[in-house]
């Protein structure tokens, strides 16, 4: 079990820190921008919050209200992903499925059984639950009270006992200096440097979500109905389902300067995933709701229930 401590367990940069728990990222970043389409909690374009604010203290609306919304002027608005999943985590849920994905694609690259591991940015526990499944202890981490509560609920209705959820900043992990075996990122911001500090020598620091320049089926649809979001990096070859796993080596000091790697080596894997939603009607108005009605019609009028994407994991051991 992992030992939750107060807040004087903090980034031991923190002395730098600028006071803002969780800023919103830059939002002209066109590949970010891109990549976040599937899932993320990358795309905020409002001002940043602190916890304590009323944004991270929104309430949820009921089960499904998500559905009746005004598609001219939607609130919250399209790619506002921490607000969708603030004010509906069902929605947000039903379409996190890649996070599944990504989870049972690392758990092929590491072995946690037996591990404690830390999930921060952990959303509606997808990723928790199913790290769960071969780790020690799992302690999810959120900002959005929200997206706890409704986190809780599904581990409880998944019958798992090995996952505790703490409302806490990434850049303040609410644990002692070299207190766990892993780290895990999944479609949210990631401190590294105060992962860094919670992980013990040779602990796993990992960052998961989409692949920077092939976002996947959806790509070509968003380019034209968000021109001013478009990637100009995307491969020629981004639009084809069925490119086959890659694993990759970067130096971890380039690509990763702010934390050291125990054998100053980055990997990564890069996958196809293809999630169902179940029907087409279901694919439409989940993508019709985060992302706008022409989005939700390229389901319908395909009579499709899947969407394939392109997805990354960067995972390493950090030096003691």
């Amino acid at each position: 079990m992992i030992e939750i401590d107060g807040p004087q367990h903090r980034n031991r940069a923190a002395a730098d820190h600028d006071g803002h728990s969780i800023p919103a990222p830059n939002t002209s970043s066109v590949v970010i921008a891109l990549a976040a389409y599937h899932e993320s909690a990358m795309t905020l374009p409002r001002e940043p919050l602190k916890i304590g604010d009323a944004g991270y203290d929104m309430s949820a609306a009921p089960p499904d209200a998500w559905r009746l919304f005004d598609p001219e002027a939607p609130d919250p608005g399209y790619f506002e992903f921490d607000w969708i999943s603030a004010r509906h985590p069902d929605l947000y849920h039903r379409f996190a499925l890649t996070t599944e994905g990504l989870t049972a694609e690392l758990q092929r690259l590491v072995d946690f059984r037996g591990l404690d591991v830390i999930d921060v940015g952990a959303g509606t526990g997808r990723s928790a639950i199913g790290l769960a499944s071969s780790a020690s202890h799992v302690l999810a981490v959120d900002a959005y009270a929200s997206v706890i509560e409704f986190g809780k609920r599904m581990v409880h209705a998944a019958n798992v006992t090995n996952v505790t959820y703490s409302r806490a900043d990434r850049s303040q992990l609410p644990v002692p200096d070299s207190s766990v075996d892993a780290v895990v990122c999944c479609w949210a911001e990631l401190d590294r440097a105060e992962a860094a500090r919670v992980l013990k020598p040779n602990g796993w620091l990992i960052h998961m979500g989409g692949h920077p320049d092939e976002p996947g089926e959806l790509q070509p649809l968003l380019d034209e109905q968000f021109p001013q979001m478009a990637s100009a990096a995307m491969r020629d070859d981004a639009t084809l389902p069925d490119r086959a796993p890659v694993d990759l080596e970067f130096l971890g000091e380039k690509e990763w300067p702010d934390v050291r790697l125990a054998d100053g080596v980055l990997r990564a894997r890069d996958f196809t995933y293809t999630a169902d939603y179940g029907s087409p009607e279901e694919a439409a108005a989940i993508f019709g709701r985060i992302f706008g009605p022409k989005i939700g019609d390229y389901f319908t009028d395909r009579n499709q229930a899947t969407n394939w994407s392109r997805l990354r994991i960067y995972y390493g051991r950090v030096a003691t």
